[in-house]
C-alpha cells in the first residue's frame, strides 16, 4: 500500500532527473560545439588571410594544389621574338600542403585583421563570394543618387586607412550603355572591398582610328596630375567582375592579371599568356615597361605587346585563381570604325626592340576636355596618327613592314 502511494512521486522524480540530465548533456555539447566553431572560424580567417593578404594568385586554374606563376621562359628570349616563334608560356611549381594550410604563422595577421586601423585585406563581405550582377543599363542620375559617397569619381573608406590609392583607367568610345552597366557592379564591389579609388573614363575623339595603347598611356599620365596614385588598373568597359573576393589591388611582386576566365570562352582564357581585359600594375611597374605601345591603331595585339614588354624587363606576371577571377563580357558588335590593324603582327614582331622608345615617354596626344562627375572623371583626348608614327620613325625606318603599319587602320 505504501509503495503504491509513493509510485507517482518516484515517477515524477525520475522524469525530472531525466530532463535535468538531458539539459546538462545538451549544454555541454553546445558549449563544446561553440568552442570548436570559434576555433574553426579563427583558423579559417587565418587561412583567408594567408590566401588573400599575400595575393596567392598562383593556384592552378583547375583549383588544385599546384600553382603557376605565368612567366615567359628565358629560352624564348629576344631571338624567339625576332624569329616569330611563339614563346614558351609559363614556369610551374608545386606548393606543399604546409605552405597552404599552416595556420599558426598567421596569428599576427589575424590580430591585425581584427584590431588594426588599416583597411582589411579582405572585403567586408568576404564570405559572400559570387555576386549577383545585373546587365541592365542604369541611368547616370539614378546611379549617382544611389552612391552618395562618390565625389569627383573618388571614394575613400571612412573608418580605416587604405593600403593603396588606386586609379581605375577605362578606355571608352561610343560605349555609354556598357559604361552604365559596368559601374553599377564595379563601384559597389570596390566600396565593399575597402579600396580607395578614382575612376577615369578616357575617350578618344573621332575621326582617328581607336588606339587603346595611347588611351591607356594618356590615362596614366593625366591621372598622376590629379593625385599620387600607387596602383593603376586598366579595365575594359565590357568586363563585369563576378566575385567580390577578386580584390582590386596591385601586387608589388609583379603585374597582376585579374581575369582567369570569361563567359565568352566558357570561363576560360583563349590562350594562357593573355593579359587583356583587366590588368593591374603599380606606378613603378608601369614606368619600368614604359607603358603600352603607341603604334596599334585599330583592333588587336596591344595586350600581347605589353606582355612581351613585361618579359623583356624580367617581370613575373601573376593571375587571380579561377575561383575568383571570373568575368562576364557584355555581348556587343564590334564598332565598324575599329577595324583590325592588318600590320599588327609585324609591329608585335619588333616589340622587345623598341620598349625604351615607344611608350609613355613618347606618347603624343592632346587633352581636349576634362569633366569631373560624381562617379568618374571624364577625359577626352585627340590623337594624330602621323604624329605618333613620326615619333617612332627611327625604329621603323629600316623595317620592310613600315608600309603595313597603317593598313586597315584609317
Amino acid at each position: 500500500m505504501f509503495l503504491k502511494r509513493r509510485q507517482p512521486c518516484l515517477t515524477a522524480f525520475s522524469l525530472f532527473s531525466a530532463v535535468l540530465l538531458a539539459y546538462t548533456v545538451i549544454c555541454t555539447l553546445f558549449n563544446l560545439k561553440v568552442a570548436m566553431f570559434d576555433s574553426r572560424q579563427k583558423s579559417f580567417l587565418n587561412l583567408a588571410l594567408s590566401l588573400y593578404s599575400s595575393n596567392v594568385s598562383s593556384f592552378s586554374e583547375n583549383g588544385s594544389g599546384t600553382g603557376q606563376n605565368i612567366r615567359l621562359s628565358r629560352s624564348a628570349g629576344k631571338s624567339g621574338a625576332s624569329t616569330g616563334a611563339k614563346p614558351v608560356l609559363f614556369k610551374q611549381r608545386s606548393f606543399r600542403m604546409e605552405e597552404l594550410y599552416d595556420l599558426s604563422v598567421r596569428e599576427q595577421d589575424l590580430n591585425n585583421f581584427m584590431f588594426s586601423t588599416n583597411c582589411s585585406t579582405l572585403p567586408l563581405n568576404f564570405f559572400e563570394g559570387r555576386m549577383k550582377i545585373s546587365k541592365v543599363f542604369v541611368p547616370e542620375e539614378k546611379l549617382t543618387k544611389s552612391l552618395p559617397d562618390m565625389k569627383d569619381g573618388h571614394y575613400s573608406p571612412k573608418n580605416c586607412t587604405p593600403h593603396e590609392n588606386v586609379a581605375i583607367i577605362i578606355p571608352f568610345r561610343d560605349r555609354l550603355a556598357h559604361l552604365f552597366i559596368l559601374l553599377p557592379t564595379l563601384i559597389p564591389m570596390l566600396i565593399k572591398q575597402g579600396v580607395q579609388f578614382t575612376i577615369f573614363v578616357i575617350e578618344q575623339d573621332l575621326p582617328t582610328s581607336f588606339n587603346k595603347g595611347v588611351v591607356y598611356n594618356a590615362g596614366f599620365l593625366e591621372a598622376l596630375k590629379v593625385d599620387n596614385f600607387d596602383c593603376f588598373i586598366f579595365h575594359d568597359v565590357d568586363m563585369l567582375p563576378l566575385n567580390n573576393n577578386n580584390l582590386y589591388r596591385c601586387d608589388p611582386k609583379g603585374p597582376l592579371h585579374f581575369v582567369a576566365g570569361v563567359n565568352k570562352f566558357k570561363y576560360r582564357l583563349i590562350y594562357n599568356w593573355l593579359i587583356g581585359g583587366v590588368l593591374g600594375l603599380t606606378r613603378d611597374q608601369y614606368q619600368r615597361v614604359n607603358g603600352f605601345s603607341n603604334l596599334y591603331f585599330g583592333w588587336g595585339s596591344e595586350d600581347d605587346d605589353m606582355r612581351l614588354r613585361m618579359y623583356s624587363t624580367n617581370m613575373t606576371v601573376y593571375r587571380r585563381p579561377q575561383s575568383v577571377g571570373l568575368y562576364d563580357m557584355i555581348i556587343h558588335r564590334r564598332d565598324k570604325r575599329w577595324r583590325p590593324n592588318n600590320g599588327r603582327f609585324e609591329i608585335t614582331w619588333m616589340a622587345t626592340n623598341r620598349t625604351h622608345i615607344d611608350g609613355i615617354n613618347t606618347v603624343k596626344y592632346t587633352l581636349t576636355s576634362m569633366e569631373k562627375k560624381p562617379l568618374f572623371i571624364h577625359m577626352r583626348i585627340a590623337v594624330n596618327m602621323a604624329d605618333v608614327y613620326n615619333v617612332s620613325e627611327k625604329v621603323w625606318l629600316t623595317s620592310p613592314t613600315m608600309p603595313c603599319l597603317v593598313c586597315g587602320s584609317t
